[in-house]
């Protein structure tokens, strides 16, 4: 008489199958959602001109684990127009300490200060904020015959509380004499995101991987399979067809996204000020909230795309945006050596389009940001000085 096979050699094969099966399923959910997706309206593109000064593969992929922010830029990190030096900046190297000849500023922020569209380091916005700096008429009264020194210390995807804690915990060694805080559309749009406000962008995905204990090897399979699902072309045609609005999404009240970007700015001014540098912070300019300028045809697409992509988008960061010029009036009240500057008023009259999406910046965006923000720096030098 044979032997009957073991239970655990008949299992074997029908979990092989299953395993084929979940891999042939989701395939079949990405060809399906490819297909759907390509036939759907496409984001605006953007005009030749414009195109050709822009660069759209300027994401960092160059970054190391943080335990308290997440993660930040690798240090000493080189690939194509992309290069950082031994403090993770973005640009060439420096000294660890100002010259005695430089004023030193250094830029936080996300993406637009990082310089997403930037073709080279030399054409991010803290390079041009440098330039804007250099040529200003004010230069010489605020700051006699110093060089000018301006730091890239952006990380994309970053909010105001990454911001203020990066120089905290690893920039403020090299002595900036201004620190120059870029952000708040992170901000607005990772409450979006998380449901919670002031949290970083990838809140949720931090929460889910660290607070649990201990693996658990069916939920661990069972989890992916539902990230690959919620990730898959099916699933974004799907959300395209039937987009989510802010309200679905269980968006925090703007008020309390405006609290948690001042408290960031408050927490950055005091260590700064601890260390003698003045700091200025800049509401980041939005292609939904620029005041006073015609949008071009382009701009203007972006947002309607936008807006079908996420009903109340429009509104949603209006709302927000309110509340943090509620907050930047109280701040100016509490702390007179706090700076701010409001950037979407920094477009009033331009005609050129000034965005590549909704947060990113052309070159004529840069100029025109970097302007502003040279004109707040310098006015806040010259005043404190009395």
């Amino acid at each position: 008489m044979g032997q009957r096979p073991s239970p655990s050699r008949i299992r074997r094969p029908r979990a092989l199958l299953a395993c084929l099966g979940v891999l042939l399923g989701l395939g079949l959910c990405e060809l399906i959602g490819a297909v759907g997706l390509h036939l759907l309206e496409s984001p605006p593109q953007l005009p030749p001109e414009v195109r050709a000064q822009v660069s759209l593969a300027g994401r960092l992929s160059g970054t190391i684990p943080d335990p308290y922010l997440s993660y930040r830029v690798q240090p000493d990190y080189h690939e194509g127009p992309i290069h950082t030096n031994a403090f993770g900046l973005r640009g060439a190297p420096v000294d660890p300490l100002p010259a005695p000849d430089a004023f030193r500023v250094l830029l936080l922020g996300g993406s637009t200060a990082w310089g997403y569209t930037a073709r080279s380091d030399d054409e991010t916005l803290a390079a041009e904020f440098a330039r804007a700096l250099e040529t200003h008429p004010l230069r010489e009264r605020a700051l006699g015959p110093r060089r000018i020194e301006v730091l890239n210390g952006g990380v994309p995807g970053y909010v105001a509380w990454q911001s203020a804690l990066l120089y905290d915990l690893h920039h403020r060694a090299l002595r900036p004499h201004a620190v120059v805080s870029l952000d708040g559309s992170n901000d607005i749009s990772g409450a979006v995101r998380n449901g919670v406000a002031g949290a970083p962008m990838r809140y949720r995905l931090t929460r889910r991987l660290y607070l649990r204990e201990r693996p658990e090897l069916l939920r661990g399979i069972g989890d992916w399979i539902l990230y690959r699902l919620q990730r898959s072309k099916l699933a974004l045609l799907f959300e395209r067809l039937d987009p989510p609005s802010v309200a679905e999404l269980g968006a925090p009240p703007p008020e309390a996204v405006a609290r948690a970007y001042a408290a960031a700015l408050r927490h950055l001014s005091e260590t700064a000020r601890a260390e003698g540098a003045a700091a200025l912070g800049v509401f980041q300019p939005v292609s939904h909230l620029v005041r006073g300028k015609p949008l071009d045809p382009f701009e203007r697409a972006v947002n309607e795309h936008e807006e079908r992509d996420m009903p109340g988008r429009d509104a949603w960061y209006r709302a927000c945006a309110e509340a943090i010029r509620a907050e930047f009036e109280r701040l100016a009240a509490e702390r007179p050596g706090l700076w701010l500057l409001d950037a979407n008023a920094a477009f009033a009259g331009a005609s050129e389009i000034a965005f590549t999406d909704p947060a990113h910046l052309t070159p004529a965006g840069n100029r025109l940001l970097a302007r502003a923000m040279a004109d707040a720096l310098l006015e806040g030098l010259l005043r404190e000085r009395g």
